[in-house]
């Protein structure tokens, strides 16, 4: 028995999982034989490694090689998070790359540092953007709030939104 198999749990992927079935079948494809026994056709516990990878690396995976009936997407969540170190600031930062409407850049550590953010106490970030993405991988934050002493840089944006960047002062 292994780890996998031992309390008959399924481990954690911090994320959702969503089947998706296309009730559109044809007629042609009915059929009226008696069809014996057989491997079943949805296995999510079988191979869960290469299931997660091609998930991840795909979004979506195809569990019918032959005609896409059921898919199942893999769906990562991003949770608000607050770092006060600035190390770990900027190494987030550099880890985020924003595309979609308004404004986009391939590192967003590089548009802080060119703003003058070389230092930052604080980062917010929040909300889901499917057309930004955290160490390549789709869907990051909607928005960041940058502050360094009395600078705060925010970068704004989401699902439909125009992405926009202010930079205030507060007193």
């Amino acid at each position: 028995m292994n780890a996998r198999e031992k309390d008959r749990k399924v481990p954690d992927v911090h994320g959702i999982f969503l089947l998706k079935v296309d009730l559109e079948l044809s007629l042609a494809q009915r059929v009226a034989a008696e069809i014996g026994p057989g491997p079943m056709m949805l296995s999510i516990h079988h191979s869960e490694n290469l299931f997660l990878e091609a998930a991840l690396r795909l979004k979506r995976h195809s569990c019918f090689p032959f005609r896409a009936i059921a898919t199942i997407s893999y769906e990562v969540r991003m949770d608000p998070i607050t770092i006060q170190q600035s190390d770990d600031i900027l190494n987030l930062l550099a880890d985020i790359s924003l595309h979609g409407k308004g404004f986009t850049t391939d590192c967003l550590l590089d548009y802080v540092l060119d703003q003058g953010f070389t230092e930052p106490i604080f980062l917010n970030a929040s909300g889901q953007d499917p057309d930004a993405s955290y160490k390549g991988q789709p869907n990051a934050w909607a928005i960041y709030q940058v502050r360094e002493w009395k600078r705060v840089l925010t970068v704004s944006g989401g699902p439909g939104k125009e992405r926009r960047v202010q930079i205030t002062e507060t007193p």
